[in-house]
C-alpha cells in the first residue's frame, strides 16, 4: 500500500469516526460568548470522542480548576509537561486515573511524592526540553487482572508518518469537554520562518492536523502524542508530550488554538526518562 493510499484510508476512517459522534465539530460563530463551561460537544479543537485510553491521566494542580494531561509510562510514573509543574510542590499535585472516555467514570486519585524535570528544561511561553516525570505514592492498579494501563515510549523517530494521534480534555476557545477527545496528525518538517520561533530545535516535534482546523488547546498541555496502528487505531507508543501552540499569523486576536502545535520529543529525551525510572525504581 502506498503512503498516499494509507493517508486517504486514514482520512476516510477519521471521517467515519467523526460522523458517529455527536456534533464534535462545533460552529463557534453561532454560539454566544459566555464563560467557559463543561460541554459534551467540544474538546481538543475539532477532535473526535476518544476510545478508552487507559494510559491517559489528568494532573490536578493546586490552582483551582487548573490541570494538565499526562500519561502512565510505568505503574509508579506519569509523564507530563515540565512547565505544568512550575511553582508547584510535589505534595500539592494529584493524579486522576480512570477511563476518561466515560463521563460517568469514578476516577482514582493518587498523590505525587516527587517529580523530576529534564536538566535542560527552560521555562517560558515556548519552553525547552518540556518533559517532567511524576512519581506516584503507590503503583496504579489495573481495573482488570493482567491489563496494562501504561504505554511504552517510542525510542526513535523512525516511524514518523501518518500514524500520529493525541488525546486530551482541554478547551476550545469557549468550552470544555466532559469526555476524552482525540485528534489525528502528521509530522511537519519545521521550516525556517519567524512564526515557528525555534525551527531546528531537536527537542520538539511539530505536527499538522489531518482534519482541518483540528488541534490542541488550553489544558491539553502535558497530554501524549502517540503512534497508532492504522487498522485498529490502537496506540503503540508515546512519541511526544504537548508543550505549546503558536497561532497562525492570520489568526484573530485572542485565538490561541488555531495554529501550529508543538510537542516535546520523547525520543530526544528517551535516555533521560529511562535512566530516571531505572534509578528511582531501584530504591522502591
Amino acid at each position: 500500500m502506498t503512503s498516499k493510499t494509507m493517508f486517504l484510508n486514514l482520512q476516510l476512517r477519521i471521517i467515519l469516526i467523526s460522523s458517529s459522534t455527536l456534533s464534535l465539530i462545533v460552529d463557534v460563530e453561532n454560539e454566544p460568548s459566555r464563560q467557559l463551561k463543561k460541554s459534551t460537544r467540544v474538546s481538543i479543537i475539532n477532535g473526535v470522542k476518544s476510545q478508552p485510553r487507559n494510559f491517559y491521566v489528568r494532573v490536578q494542580l493546586p490552582t483551582d480548576n487548573l490541570f494538565c494531561g499526562g500519561a502512565l509510562i510505568d505503574p509508579n510514573w506519569v509523564i507530563t509537561a515540565a512547565h505544568c509543574l512550575d511553582d508547584c510542590a510535589a505534595d500539592q499535585i494529584r493524579v486522576e486515573v480512570g477511563d476518561f472516555s466515560d463521563d460517568e467514570e469514578i476516577y482514582t486519585v493518587y498523590h505525587v511524592i516527587k517529580y523530576v524535570r529534564h536538566s535542560s528544561y527552560k521555562p517560558g511561553s515556548r519552553p525547552f526540553f518540556d518533559i517532567g516525570l511524576l512519581k506516584l505514592s503507590e503503583p496504579v492498579t489495573p481495573p482488570r487482572a493482567n491489563e496494562c494501563v501504561s504505554l511504552m515510549l517510542c525510542p526513535s523517530t523512525d516511524d514518523y508518518g501518518l500514524k500520529l494521534a493525541a488525546c486530551g480534555m482541554g478547551a476550545t476557545n469557549r468550552s470544555y469537554p466532559t469526555t476524552l477527545m482525540e485528534a489525528y496528525f502528521t509530522k511537519k518538517i519545521l521550516p525556517i520562518n519567524p512564526f515557528d520561533f525555534r525551527p531546528s530545535s531537536p527537542d520538539l516535534i511539530a505536527v499538522e492536523p489531518i482534519a482541518p482546523f483540528s488541534g490542541m488547546c488550553h489544558l491539553d498541555e502535558g497530554g501524549p502524542l502517540y503512534l497508532f496502528d492504522l487498522d485498529s487505531l490502537t496506540p503503540l507508543c508515546i512519541m511526544g508530550i504537548f508543550s505549546y501552540s503558536v497561532p497562525d499569523p492570520g489568526s484573530n486576536p485572542g485565538e490561541r488554538c488555531n495554529g501550529k502545535d508543538f510537542f516535546a520529543s520523547v525520543p530526544e529525551m528517551y535516555a533521560f526518562i529511562e535512566s530516571t525510572l531505572l534509578f528511582e525504581n531501584s530504591f522502591a
